[in-house]
């Protein structure tokens, strides 16, 4: 597509190209160069000093017949500038990036008493204008809570309460907690993995291979094996750790059993409740705040593949350049065996950006912001959740990294909420 744009001192042609790339083929009037050598001459004049003058009151002409190739390297420059930035202004274009403009310059020399500038300019992407009254997504049921739930949460509090006792006289059961050292072997030697692990034998989420292993085993006995022959035949092999065929050795530190504290009053008081009664209507008023939650995380998720579905659009050919460096630097850093192909990470980042683009863009459009409170409320939940916090990074660096980048995720999940709060729901 190309467009036609004309003021009183120039007047060309842009042209839309792939990479949000314009080409723009500019003519610049006698007017304009002739106001550009002024201020060029101007500028140099202020810079000089000559003979029998103070500096920079010498004579125009004088201080052309010395310093002319100055002036005109400045003539260029001025000229050049202020055509720039009247095109972009005219024709509404922004430049990409900001700070530092991907700029190609073509042609640039006199022309008619002007000058022609022909160049290409890398441009911000224009983001799509979304329809709120057109939007629709999946919705998303709220799970009811049962009483099972509630009672599965009592269990978890019965153990947090639970006094244990070593067991010295008969091997693990089911009932029993294991504390564990956990080698593996790699080449011709043990590799440590853990030391006095805790393994809750009861616990459903533990790999069926460890509880097979350390069921019937006693305090201070060791064995090695390799898990992949504890398992059961029908095991799905591809879903498992690539380790479980490597040897391991597993030595067992101690064995523990619990006595769980009744379900009563004195429970219930000692987690914070007035009563047995509140404590449970607390844990069922907490079940349907994660099932709310849940349920709200998804709508967002469809609302964000809907926009990467509907309002997709072509970013800046540097930026596509940047995606592929940082997913080659990701993937050299990762095993061969877990690395995945360079153009998922790509167009994950790409996908990102576009929607940070157009969450930016809505947020601007319905004038959505956050309060001081929903920051401060916001980072703490994304603290307390863990999801920002890497073990990599000191506490400190951890605190001060969640601090900068919480506003951003916060007003991104403002955002698609409102936008699930205006979509249909089908």
């Amino acid at each position: 597509m190309t467009k036609e744009f004309e003021n009183e001192h120039v007047k060309g042609s842009a042209e839309a190209l792939p990479g949000c790339l314009v080409h723009f083929d500019v003519q610049v009037n006698r007017k304009a160069t002739v106001a550009a050598r002024d201020k060029a001459v101007r500028t140099v004049t202020k810079s000089v000093t000559l003979p029998g003058f103070r500096k920079g009151k010498a004579p125009k002409n004088l201080v052309e017949q010395k310093y002319g190739s100055q002036i005109e390297q400045e003539f260029r420059s001025v000229c050049l500038r202020t055509t720039l930035f009247e095109v972009n202004k005219l024709t509404e274009t922004v430049p990409f990036p900001h700070e530092q403009w991907n700029l190609k310059i073509e042609t640039y020399e006199p022309q008619d008493e002007g000058m022609r500038l022909v160049y290409k300019l890398e441009t911000f992407p224009l983001t799509p204008t979304i329809e709120l009254e057109k939007l629709e997504i999946a919705a998303v049921p709220v799970e009811e809570v049962k009483e099972e739930h509630v009672n599965e949460t009592l269990k978890g509090l019965q153990l947090n309460k639970a006094e244990w006792t070593e067991v010295t006289d008969r091997p693990a059961t089911k009932e029993d907690r294991v504390m564990v050292d956990i080698d593996i072997k790699e080449g011709e030697s043990f590799q440590q993995v853990t030391r006095s692990a805790p393994v809750n034998l009861f616990d459903e989420n533990i790999r069926d291979w460890l509880r097979t292993a350390l069921i019937g085993m006693s305090q201070g006995e060791s064995k090695t094996l390799i898990p992949k022959e504890l398992l059961s035949k029908n095991t799905d092999l591809s879903k498992e750790d690539e380790w479980i065929h490597k040897e391991h050795k597993i030595d067992v530190v101690k064995v523990e059993h619990p006595t769980y504290p009744e379900v009563d009053e004195k429970l219930a008081k000692d987690v914070g409740a007035d009563d047995l009664e509140d404590l449970k209507q607390k844990i069922h008023k907490q079940h349907e705040n994660d099932r709310q939650s849940q349920a709200q995380n998804q709508l967002r998720q469809n609302m964000q593949i809907l926009l990467l579905e509907k309002y997709a659009f072509e970013l800046p050919q540097s930026m596509n350049d940047k995606a592929h460096a940082i997913a080659k630097d990701w993937a050299a850093k990762m095993p061969a065996d877990q690395r995945p192909e360079e153009v998922e990470i790509v167009n994950d980042l790409l996908n990102d950006t576009r929607l940070s683009m157009l969450l930016q863009q809505l947020a601007k459009e319905h004038q959505l912001e956050l309060t001081s409170d929903e920051i401060k409320a916001g980072t703490l939940r994304l603290w307390t959740q863990g999801n920002y916090q890497n073990p990599r990074l000191s506490f400190e660096e951890n605190l001060k990294h969640l601090q900068e980048e919480a506003p951003k995720i916060l007003l991104r999940e403002k955002v698609l909420d409102f936008l699930v709060a205006k979509a249909k729901k089908s």
